[in-house]
């Protein structure tokens, strides 16, 4: 048997070079001072996780909010020598902030994102209210508005997420929940404006809501205990 005394190959036929690389061959087997390298493969870089990405995303949005907010003061200072424009923007965008924020650490509970976000939209309100003129139409005929809007989300809400209503339950739910919203802001805008209680618009609309709202309790109460409904629609 010969070897090959540069890649070690053992030739079986009667050769004086190796086939392979041309080197001479031997009849020892070459003894090699180091082994032959092995490929390093890079680590798999894990992706990053929810946590960090909120995190980033937390403090890009800061950064970002945090610039325009400084921006906004540095020209309202340079051009009038004082801040009076600039509160507003820098409300507003600290606002904005919060409710973005908010998104990041709150997507999964939206009720209590609802609320928290109405609740920073409610002190952008009266504060604006407040640099205008004074608290006038932020208590009196905002904050009565948001409360009813979020009012009438929360119900809809645990009736979609925990009562599970059936859908006609559903939309008869929703068309009431808007013309209940009709009264109320009716109630809350004349009030304001010409402390009447009486229903002008509202009353259209909510008339105009009757029948459809009629109709989809039929067909719960009604139709959906004597008619297999899913059976009918699918032939």
């Amino acid at each position: 048997m010969a070897y090959c005394s540069e890649c070690g190959i053992e030739v079986t036929t009667e050769r004086e070079n190796c086939p392979l690389c041309g080197a001479k061959l031997q009849s020892a087997a070459p003894v090699f001072d180091s082994v032959f390298p092995v490929e390093v493969r890079p680590a798999a870089v894990e992706p990053l996780s929810w946590f960090e990405i909120r995190r980033i995303l937390f403090g890009t949005l800061s950064f970002i909010f945090a610039l325009g907010i400084i921006s906004v003061l540095v020209v309202n200072l340079t051009q009038n020598g004082t801040l009076n424009w600039a509160r507003y923007a820098v409300v507003s965008l600290a606002v904005g902030w919060s409710v973005l924020g908010l998104g990041l650490y709150l997507y999964s509970r939206p009720m209590a994102l609802l609320w928290r976000a109405a609740g920073a939209v409610t002190f952008l309100l009266i504060l604006l209210d407040i640099f205008y003129e004074g608290v006038s139409w932020s208590v009196t005929l905002a904050l009565p508005i948001i409360l009813l809007v979020l009012s009438l989300a929360s119900w809809l809400w645990w009736l979609f997420q925990v009562a599970r209503a059936h859908w006609a339950s559903a939309v008869a739910s929703i068309l009431a929940a808007i013309a209940v919203l009709c009264f109320g802001v009716n109630f809350i805008v004349d009030l304001y404006t010409e402390g009447s209680l009486l229903p002008t618009w509202s009353a259209i609309v909510a008339l105009s809501l009757g029948p459809p709202f009629l109709f989809l309790i039929y067909i719960r109460y009604r139709l959906s205990k004597t008619v297999d409904l899913p059976k009918v629609f699918h032939r």
